[in-house]
């Protein structure tokens, strides 16, 4: 669904931290500048810089640092990503440790200047989050329509603080984008209604889903844990094999932006306890980025849609 990416080359953690004062020393010396007029924003992902094309409206140049298929618990940014927050008036990220190793980065950027770098889930009550402290929060809410709806509000209060002229629109532009969610949450509902209670099963690369089976009636079982960088014990992959046996659940998905690796053993292993059972892949659903241009998932709304009738070909 998705085309292969060339693979992220890192940089040493020594020109990262010289990487990292430089751009420090450069906000600063920015401070005085009328950053509003140069309206340009940069999002660490496309799901934070799709909501940000909505709220911020068309005067706004938004990019992202993470295309398709890119896999945020492990990337790490090279020098031009860091030169590229400096060249912005305004990043925004997601919070609850969903960028792995840029969150201290981006935690510095926020203190070094207040409304230059804004966390877009900063206002979901933690009551809502997964997890038992903000260390271990699940950061993919925007499995829950309802809990994605809450950010909107968050993007345009970052961009009024940064152009007050604009204020108005700002936030006129994320009452209509909440009050769209609120109806696109009850189409996600209607549709996965097709599916049986009983099939109501789904088994996947890493656990991306827990709030999309809270919010929608679903069991949820990741292979990995909520970080890509985790591993697969065996143990885990056999409670899984034996989970798919007992509930004769018959397809499990892959993810775009994850390695199919895990989910072939877990087929092997299935197949191993019973060779009568046969286990197919059931589709590939977005989790962690949105879909190529042309996909139909390369809006947020497009790619919750495309996991949602995924589910729906694959198990009603």
């Amino acid at each position: 669904m998705n085309g292969i990416h060339p693979p992220h080359r890192a940089p040493s953690r020594r020109t990262f931290s010289l990487a990292l004062t430089s751009i420090l020393a450069s906000l600063g010396c920015r401070q005085r500048r009328d950053l509003s007029s140069e309206k340009r924003l940069l999002a660490t992902t496309s799901l934070a810089a799709d909501m940000a094309r909505e709220v911020a409206g068309p005067d706004w140049q938004i990019d992202s640092l993470m295309g398709p298929g890119i896999d945020p618990h492990t990337y790490e940014p090279a020098y031009g990503a860091l030169r590229r927050m400096s060249r912005s008036a305004l990043v925004l990220y997601h919070g609850l440790h969903l960028e792995g190793k840029m969150s201290e980065l981006l935690e510095r950027l926020g203190e070094r200047q207040p409304g230059r770098c804004q966390a877009i889930c900063a206002e979901i009550p933690q009551q809502s989050l997964r997890g038992e402290d903000e260390k271990s929060h699940d950061p993919h809410v925007w499995m829950d329509v309802s809990l994605w709806s809450l950010c909107p509000p968050v993007v345009a209060e970052a961009l009024a603080l940064i152009d007050g002229a604009n204020a108005a629109a700002y936030r006129e532009r994320s009452e209509r984008l909440v009050a769209r969610y609120k109806i696109f949450d009850l189409a996600v509902r209607k549709e996965l209604a097709r599916v049986p209670a009983p099939k109501r099963v789904l088994v996947t690369a890493h656990d991306a889903f827990a709030y999309f089976g809270r919010a929608y009636g679903w069991r949820v079982e990741g292979v990995q844990g909520i970080s890509t960088a985790s591993e697969a014990t065996t143990g885990r992959l056999e409670q899984l094999a034996r989970l798919l046996v007992e509930r004769k659940i018959q397809a499990i998905f892959l993810e775009s932006s994850v390695s199919p690796r895990t989910l072939q053993r877990l087929r092997e292993i299935t197949q191993r306890i019973d060779p009568t059972h046969a286990i197919k892949p059931g589709g590939t659903l977005y989790s962690d980025s949105l879909g190529d241009p042309g996909s139909g998932a390369e809006t947020y709304e497009g790619m919750m849609m495309a996991n949602v009738k995924t589910l729906v070909e694959a198990l009603a």
